[in-house]
Formats: structure tokens, C-alpha cells, sequence
């Protein structure tokens, strides 16, 4: 219904021609009616002169999509990107950004804005939705790899300590895998 709203967390990536923020608006791009939280990318020189926010040469895009470009039917936020811009992560309930996921679990996901897929990361190794919430995810700035913090305890075997742990994506790893690090250190 184009109504403002607050956006949230800015992050700039490389040398700040992009901005990924979420936020409730229906105002940032066209047909955004599922009133609820998304990612969205700002490009700030479209026209990669090297003056950011001319003008013309500026682009909101959604990315907390799936790969069809539908809108998520779950409140996603927390975004990551590349330095390019090219990939970013997110946390999302949403249960349409890719088939078979189910329940309410809080997951992680990667958009590819290059090709417009978007992946689930938090998933078990046979593919398997997660059993608890997963969030935090940052991505490095040349897309090797992403790192965050989850409570399911059946991304990997032997998870039993029953709090959030630390995990690293590796999707140039073949197979993709997924390593687990010490539980965080809370005070």
C-alpha cells in the first residue's frame, strides 16, 4: 500500500556502492504486499562511474526472495553480502524462498543477485530442514564462505551441547560442507 516504515541494520559492502537493510516499507520496490520484514539491496552507482547516488544511476532491489522472484511469506532480515554485491545471506521464516522447507524454524539463506537464485544454507546434509533457528549469518567478501550461528542440533552429527554453536558454510567444498566450531561464549 507504498506506506513508509522503519528500515534496520545497514551494511555497506566493498567501498559502499552497495547497502543491504531490512525493513517493513511496501514503498522500496514494486509489488511488495506480503507486510512483512525484507532484505533489500541498494546500489548506489548503477552506472559504475564511480559517484554514488546520482541521480538515476540508483537501484533498490528486494533479495529476500525465491528463485522465481516471489515475495517470502515469513519476516527475513540480518543481510550479508560480497564485496561486489553479487551474493548475500539472510535470516528468514519463511517457508516459500525453496521447496520442502516446513515449521517455523528461523534459517539461513543465500541470494545469488547475478543469476536471482536463492539456496537455504541451515539445512541438514541429506537436505533436511533444521530443528531450531539458525541466524547471524555473515558471508566473506569473496563469497568462500559464510559463517553462523544455529541451536538445530541436526546440521551435524554429534551436535549434543544444546545451545548455539558456530558453523562455517563452505560452498566450494565438494561436497558442500559444514564445519562446527565451539559453542559461543556467553556472560
Amino acid at each position: 500500500n507504498g506506506h513508509l516504515a522503519e528500515s534496520y541494520q545497514p551494511a555497506l559492502a566493498g567501498n559502499g556502492r552497495f547497502v543491504t537493510f531490512y525493513s517493513y516499507a511496501t514503498n522500496l520496490v514494486p509489488d511488495d504486499t506480503n507486510l512483512t520484514l525484507d532484505v533489500f539491496v541498494r546500489d548506489r552507482d548503477t552506472d559504475a562511474d564511480g559517484i554514488f547516488d546520482e541521480p538515476g544511476a540508483v537501484l533498490t532491489e528486494r533479495v529476500s526472495v525465491s528463485s522465481s522472484g516471489g515475495q517470502s511469506n515469513g519476516g527475513s532480515g540480518w543481510g550479508s553480502m560480497t564485496a561486489d554485491g553479487r551474493f548475500v545471506t539472510f535470516y528468514s521464516y519463511a517457508t516459500n524462498l525453496i521447496s520442502g522447507v516446513n515449521g517455523a524454524q528461523q534459517q539461513i539463506f543465500l541470494h545469488d543477485r547475478q543469476t536471482g537464485e536463492t539456496i537455504r544454507l541451515s539445512e541438514t546434509s541429506s537436505g533436511d530442514n533444521p530443528n531450531n533457528n539458525s541466524n547471524g549469518s555473515m558471508i566473506a567478501a569473496d563469497g568462500n564462505v559464510v559463517a553462523f550461528t544455529s541451536l538445530a542440533s541436526n546440521l551435524v552429527d554429534g551436535d549434543t551441547n544444546g545451545t548455539y554453536d558456530v558453523f562455517l558454510y563452505d560452498p566450494t567444498a565438494s561436497p558442500v560442507s559444514y564445519q562446527l566450531y565451539l559453542p559461543l561464549i556467553t556472560r
